[in-house]
C-alpha cells in the first residue's frame, strides 16, 4: 500500500517541477535562481563557520580547531560591524553577543562613606561617585582590588554581612591575551576585553579610544574584535602563501568578503555570489537580443 503512494507524491512533485518549468514566466525563474544562489550561499559560508574557517580583518582565510565551537559560534555572529572607529564605545559595541547582558562585565557602585564598604548604584544614578567597576579586575591590565560590597545596609559594618569581589578600581587599558598567561579563571573575559586601541572608562562605562590610528576620525587601522577572539582561539592562516589560492590545481578555494564571510570561489570567482550570475545573464541577453537582431 505504501508503495502506490509514495509513486504519487512524486507525480506531484514531477507536476508542480513541470509546472514552475513551463509556466512560470522567464523573469521569475531568473530571481527565484537567484534568490536559491543567496540562500546557498549564505548555507554554505554558515557551514564553513561552523568548522572553524573564518576571515580575519585583513581578509585573510584563517582555520580554527572545528571542536572550537563557543569561538566558532561567537565569530559566526561578528560581522563587519564590529570594527570599531568611534571616539567611544559601548560593550555592546565591541561586544555583540554582551547585548542585553552588559552589566555581566561590571558593578556599578561606590563606597560607602567612612566604612570601607561597597554598595551597587541604582542604574539611574547621578551620584560622582558611582563608577563602573570591571569585574574579575586581576584579568585586566589595570589597578585591581578585593573590594567588599555589603547587600545589608550601611548599618552592618562587618565582613560576615558582606561578599568580597576582585574589581578594577581604576581604568583599564587593552591586554593581548594571547601574550599572557592567564588561569582558566579568566577565559571568559574575553567577552569584557578592552578593544585595541581603547581604555575602559571608570567614570562613564564606555570604551574611550586612546589610538587615532585605530579608532577615531583619522582611523587608518582596524580594530575588530573578530580578530582578538581568531588570536586567543590559535587561528592559523589556511593560505600560507596567497600564490595557494591562485594555483591552478586549487580551483576551489576559500576567500573572504568585505563583510568577513568566507566563500567557495572558483578560480577566485565566487560561485554563489547573485551579482557574478546577474551580470552572466545581462551579458546571455544582451548575446541572444543582438543575434535576434542580426538575423533579421
Amino acid at each position: 500500500m505504501g508503495i502506490p503512494i509514495i509513486g504519487e507524491i512524486w507525480d506531484g512533485i514531477r507536476w508542480i517541477i513541470d509546472f514552475f518549468i513551463n509556466k512560470t514566466p522567464t523573469p521569475i525563474k531568473v530571481m527565484i535562481f537567484l534568490l536559491f544562489l543567496l540562500l546557498f550561499g549564505v548555507i554554505i559560508s554558515f557551514f564553513l563557520h561552523l568548522t572553524g574557517i573564518h576571515c580575519n580583518s585583513n581578509l585573510d582565510v584563517v582555520k580554527t580547531s572545528v571542536i572550537d565551537v563557543s569561538t566558532n559560534l561567537r565569530v559566526l555572529f561578528l560581522t563587519k560591524d564590529g570594527v570599531l572607529t568611534g571616539q567611544t564605545a559601548t560593550i555592546c559595541d565591541a561586544h555583540p553577543d554582551m547585548c542585553g547582558s552588559e552589566n555581566d562585565c561590571y558593578y556599578f557602585a561606590r563606597l560607602q562613606n567612612g566604612s570601607g564598604f561597597y554598595e551597587e548604584c541604582n542604574v539611574t544614578s547621578t551620584d560622582p561617585n558611582c563608577q563602573y567597576l570591571m569585574k574579575s579586575g586581576s584579568c585586566f591590565d589595570c589597578t585591581s582590588k578585593e573590594i567588599c560590597f555589603n547587600p545589608v545596609g550601611a548599618f552592618l559594618f562587618f565582613n560576615g554581612f558582606c561578599t568580597w569581589h576582585d574589581v578594577c578600581i581604576s581604568d583599564a587599558d587593552y591586554i593581548d591575551y594571547s601574550t599572557v598567561d592567564y588561569s582558566i579563571s579568566c577565559s571568559g573575559k574575553l567577552d569584557c576585553s578592552v578593544p585595541r586601541g581603547y581604555v575602559w572608562n571608570i567614570t562613564d562605562g564606555l570604551y574611550h579610544c586612546v589610538d587615532d590610528n585605530i579608532c577615531g576620525l583619522n582611523a587608518t587601522e582596524s580594530s575588530p574584535i573578530i580578530d582578538e577572539y581568531l588570536n586567543n582561539a590559535g587561528g592559523e592562516l589556511l593560505y600560507s602563501d596567497s600564490s595557494e589560492v591562485k594555483d591552478y590545481t586549487k580551483a576551489i578555494s576559500i576567500k573572504c568578503d568585505n563583510r568577513l564571510n568566507p566563500n567557495l570561489t572558483f578560480f577566485g570567482i565566487p560561485i554563489f555570489s547573485y551579482k557574478i550570475w546577474l551580470v552572466l545573464i545581462v551579458i546571455y541577453v544582451m548575446f541572444m537580443f543582438l543575434s535576434t537582431i542580426k538575423r533579421h
